[in-house]
């Protein structure tokens, strides 16, 4: 993909008073994320903002900070995070568990619980496979009483699910 002729129709779609929108920006930056142009993504993510008055939606923040969390690069991620949270945007399933199983990669089990627990607390149920890396990663740092801690607190959230 040539982000030139990628710039070239959201210009011409300006002109033609057709948005562009923040779905518009999230097919180029999953065509430059697939063809792992990470700083060129992140300079689209940045331009959507000031160059074209786009705000992104939940899903152009999980396209970023998936990308940064699959490049090793979470405390880029995470900064991405705060800005959405920020700018009021709510993170949903996805992104939650791109942090999560990002931070456990990197070990940083603190932060994992900190956004695990903000999950719950959103009342957002989290995939089975991330809370299964999460609580395998603090078994094998030895925490396995933050697993029992965050065991009760996801089994309180789904009888919370099953009552209402």
């Amino acid at each position: 993909m040539r982000i030139d002729d990628a710039f070239k129709v959201v210009d011409d779609m300006k002109q033609c008073g057709l948005g562009p929108n923040s779905r518009t920006f999230d097919i180029i930056l999953h065509h430059l994320v697939k063809a792992r142009k990470t700083e060129e993504a992140y300079n689209v993510f940045k331009r959507m903002k000031s160059d074209f008055k786009c705000d992104p939606s939940v899903s152009t923040y999980e396209i970023i900070i998936r990308m940064f969390c699959n490049e090793g690069k979470v405390d880029i991620a995470m900064s991405v995070w705060e800005e959405m949270k920020g700018e009021g945007v709510l993170p949903g399933m996805h992104v939650f568990a791109s942090l999560i199983n990002a931070l456990c990669r990197e070990r940083k089990l603190e932060d994992g619980c900190k956004y695990f627990e903000e999950m719950l607390d959103m009342g957002i149920r989290p995939p089975t496979h991330m809370f299964n890396k999460l609580k395998q990663a603090l078994v094998n740092e030895g925490k396995e009483d933050v697993v029992m801690m965050l065991t009760r607190r996801l089994e309180k959230l789904k009888t919370l699910l099953v009552v209402s």
